[in-house]
């Protein structure tokens, strides 16, 4: 019997992990897709497209920094693995998870709205990429928030 109860931290991390992958992969993804519908309907502007590398690039980078604070946690688990570090590494996936499923839906819903905008107006494109840049500050929040629960616990 304690055998099985030295493998709960095991279990705890491994359930943060899928929680982090899920939802970082779909917000980023939402991200991404909606960037390059949305751009789609003004392709013959250049502008535009430019603007859409740019949004689908900083989209996925909210998956590239979770497959970092995975391969961080994964490095990190070791033979004397406790419940407290596996609770702190759980919280920081959940931390990055839940911000990077939220921030990829803002940055969907900001290509969405913001292209029609630019097509119309060329003065938008300061906003567009301020609106894309303080979308990228909140996720690089999280992201050491993360890293500070991973190397220091709870």
């Amino acid at each position: 019997m304690l055998g099985n109860l030295e493998s709960i931290p095991y279990l705890i991390i491994s359930l943060g992990l899928i929680f982090l992958i899920s939802l970082t992969s779909y917000g980023s993804c939402y991200g991404m897709t909606l960037a390059a519908t949305s751009s789609s309907l003004y392709a013959h502007k250049k502008q535009v497209m430019t603007y859409s590398y740019i949004a689908t690039i900083m989209s996925s980078s909210i998956f590239f920094q979770a497959f970092i604070l995975v391969m961080i946690i994964l490095s990190r688990m070791e033979g004397d693995y406790t419940m407290n570090m596996s609770l702190a590494h759980t919280l920081a996936c959940l931390i990055l998870g839940g911000t990077g499923y939220a921030v990829g839906i803002l940055m969907g819903n900001i290509s969405k709205e913001g292209f029609k905008k630019l097509y119309k107006e060329t003065k938008f494109n300061i906003s567009f990429v301020l609106l894309y840049a303080t979308s990228e500050v909140i996720l690089l929040f999280s992201f050491m928030a993360s890293l500070i629960l991973i190397y220091t616990g709870i």
